[in-house]
């Protein structure tokens, strides 16, 4: 009878799990950044303003000047405060940068979720591209924002792709902390980039780090297995998931791969067919 009581009450507690899980996941996954900036725009920097899908994504263009020839469209992570990513490229004085926030995320309105992401990141793709016309155009993103970014590339036409501690599944993410849950079957934002590397052929330089306990190395070499182009790994060991940017390597590599696909005269077309 005891053995009976106990099993009804685990049964419950797992079912209970499961409930909280499959109704509360989007807290488990986004964590939107309410952070409203002052920003006066200059020649360095410009205000970013598109609508998608009845959203308004707002966002900044670093050195604007410059978008016509070339350009990174970034995409953070899922708590970035995309605004501070800007420091992240304050060396590169010859490429102009976008940050967009997610909807949902600083003054970008909307809820967040997976198909909206996707469909905001081809959004602002075809803003940059149709309105700049750029000669070379790179994809960036970090941690979540890397299988935005797979998911672009694999959509649309870029020069290169750059992918910062990129994951292979939210499956696997969140499988890590729920172990004895079926996470497969409750998971509505699967942000899967195993489908999407398939689909790349463009050079990609991937940055993760050894110490990463977000995002293990594990899960980034699952993604690496699968990519079939060019590509560069550089893997940083003392690297945490949120310091990764501070090691010189991250950002001599990025300017190294950018410069080497300038060379190679990688370049993305809007004519050419998918």
């Amino acid at each position: 009878m005891l053995f009976l009581q106990l099993l009804y009450l685990a049964l419950i507690f797992y079912g209970a799990v499961f409930l909280v899980v499959f109704v509360a996941q989007k807290r488990f996954i986004f964590y939107p950044t309410r952070t409203r900036h002052i920003l006066q725009e200059s020649s360095a920097v410009s205000r970013l303003s598109l609508t998608s899908d009845g959203q308004t994504l707002q966002g900044w263009l670093l050195r604007p000047a410059l978008a016509n020839k070339k350009v990174i469209i970034y995409f953070g992570g899922n708590s970035e405060d995309i605004f501070n990513a800007a420091d992240q490229f304050e060396n590169f004085s010859d490429t102009a940068v976008a940050l967009v926030n997610y909807r949902g995320y600083g003054t970008s309105s909307g809820t967040p979720g997976e198909k909206e992401f996707f469909r905001d990141a081809l959004a602002v793709y075809d803003h940059i591209a149709v309105l700049y016309a750029p000669e070379k155009l790179f994809l960036m993103g970090r941690s979540l924002g890397a299988s935005v970014a797979c998911h672009v590339a694999a959509s649309r036409r870029a020069t290169g792709l750059i992918l910062v501690s990129p994951f292979d599944t939210m499956e696997s993410q969140i499988q890590r902390k729920f172990p004895l849950l079926p996470v497969g079957l409750l998971l509505r934002h699967k942000f899967n980039s195993l489908d999407s590397v398939p689909k790349i052929s463009i050079p990609v330089l991937i940055l993760y780090g050894g110490n990463d306990n977000v995002v293990p190395p594990t899960q980034t070499e699952n993604l690496i297995r699968l990519m079939t182009g060019p590509k560069q790994l550089v893997y940083i060991a003392e690297a945490e998931h949120n310091t990764i940017e501070h090691f010189a390597e991250y950002e001599l590599m990025i300017l190294q791969f950018i410069a080497l696909s300038e060379e190679n005269e990688f370049h993305y077309s809007l004519e050419e067919p998918l």
